[in-house]
């Protein structure tokens, strides 16, 4: 499970926010989780409108992409936490063989490992500052602090932010067990959602809108 599953009270609001690297209880003292090992080099996936573009493994990512250690303000840890990571427009770029002029005008969506999507504007993820993780900057590629009340595995992937403004997961998109990144439209990939026989500019496809932009951050479909 994963991407936001966990929610807590912040800013006056209910939003979507794991809980923190939890500890275990010995004696008194709280110990940090132990660091998660590699899992299997599972690849990310590039879709478009349904159909298959590229995978790229994490091999394939590190020595491609010119992955660093990059330090965020980490939503869901809650803490400063350190990533290898490779910036997240050549991934676009690279994954999808086209031009980041030409990606600014397409919509996304972030699919994690139990289905959950995340969308997300072609321009929003263009910006200075975004990157796909790999794994923690001290334990290489692969290697994962346990995220959240359930303590799960954030890998595969994880896209992170480095902006000093960019930290909140309702503005950008913060998914973790990333497996596929796709170019799509949610009404697209979701028509059931759609208010379909409703003039335009009636209320409820105000709704839809804000359902788009805002729920679909914390709530998956």
């Amino acid at each position: 499970m994963g991407m936001g599953r966990d929610r807590v009270r912040r800013r006056g609001r209910r939003i979507c926010l794991g809980l923190g690297l939890a500890g275990s209880v010995l004696g008194g003292l709280v110990l940090p989780a132990a660091p998660l090992l590699a899992e299997q080099d599972v690849p990310l996936a590039f879709v478009r409108e349904g159909k298959p573009v590229s995978e790229w493994d994490r091999d394939r990512l590190l020595s491609d992409c010119g992955a660093v250690p990059v330090v965020v303000q980490d939503p869901y840890y809650e803490t400063t936490k350190s990533f290898l990571a490779c910036p997240l427009r050549f991934v676009l770029e690279n994954g999808f063989g086209v031009s980041a002029r030409d990606l600014a005008q397409e919509q996304f969506l972030f699919k994690a490992k139990d289905g959950y999507m995340r969308p997300a504007s072609g321009e929003r993820l263009l910006e200075q500052g975004g990157y796909l993780a790999l794994g923690e900057a001290k334990g290489g590629a692969g290697h994962w602090q346990p995220i959240g009340r359930r303590q799960l595995d954030p890998g595969p992937y994880y896209v992170v932010w480095a902006g000093a403004d960019q930290s909140d997961p309702h503005v950008y998109p913060w998914p973790y067990q990333l497996v596929e990144i796709r170019v799509d439209a949610v009404e697209n990939a979701f028509p059931n959602t759609l208010p379909t026989g409703v003039p335009k500019g009636e209320p409820a496809w105000f709704g839809f809108e804000l359902f788009r932009t805002q729920c679909m951050a914390c709530h998956a479909i």
